[in-house]
């Protein structure tokens, strides 16, 4: 999904569109309505507006709009709404919504990271375990960098949301930090590091001796 196209969708929903309730009400709960600048800001810096859209329709038992083309949303879409018919029938998706459950948050630094490499769905799998078709349809949804990756906005708020001057400190920890290195490191240095640096990629768990030598500088 570009931005291009993430920003036709918004700007053509109706007011009343699900989605846009779920924005007034998350980021704008003082404000009588939405301008269209309301609209735009937070899907357009969203590396997970995909899974976000759909939530918002599935939590009412809506139905996505029809302008909506994308597979990977109307998949997941239809996996959450029709559990039980589509077990067994689209086990991808189902694995991809399962890597965005936060007990899977390790995992889903390491993929994260690896998609800010320049590496292709099919070779982020191969590096994780995962077939091409899981990889792309959890980028899709919880971190659509790589079709987005042309806007520099949108790359500058994923790679350094807090405007950080240095986006490695020793003191940093946790998953969150983890997967800020991670990301870092993958659209700064490519795929190289991990196959041949210190990040344990079994458990998604960064050796912070080398991110902290790799982004000391500003």
């Amino acid at each position: 999904m570009k931005n291009e196209h993430i920003k036709n969708v918004i700007l053509h929903l109706d007011d009343d569109d699900p989605f846009l309730i779920e924005i007034h009400r998350r980021f704008f709960p003082l404000k009588k309505s939405l301008t269209t600048a309301d609209r735009l800001v937070h899907p357009m810096g969203d590396p997970a507006f995909g899974v976000h859209f759909v939530r918002a329709y599935h939590r009412v038992r809506g139905w996505l709009p029809d302008e909506i083309w994308w597979p990977s949303i109307w998949r997941a879409f239809c996996c959450l709404r029709y559990d039980k018919e589509l077990r067994g029938k689209d086990d991808n998706c189902f694995a991809a919504l399962a890597l965005g459950h936060p007990a899977n948050r390790p995992k889903q630094a390491l993929l994260k990271g690896l998609l800010c490499t320049g590496l292709s769905y099919g070779e982020v799998g191969e590096l994780c375990g995962l077939s091409e078709d899981v990889v792309e349809v959890f980028a899709h949804l919880f971190f659509d960098f790589p079709e987005r990756r042309d806007d520099r906005s949108f790359v500058t708020k994923v790679l350094n949301p807090g405007l950080r001057l240095s986006v490695a400190r020793p003191e940093m920890s946790g998953a969150q930090d983890a997967t800020l290195l991670l990301v870092n490191i993958g659209y700064r240095l490519g795929p190289m590091p991990y196959r041949n640096s210190g990040i344990d990629l079994a458990n998604g768990v960064l050796d912070r001796s080398v991110a902290v030598g790799v982004f000391a500088q500003p």
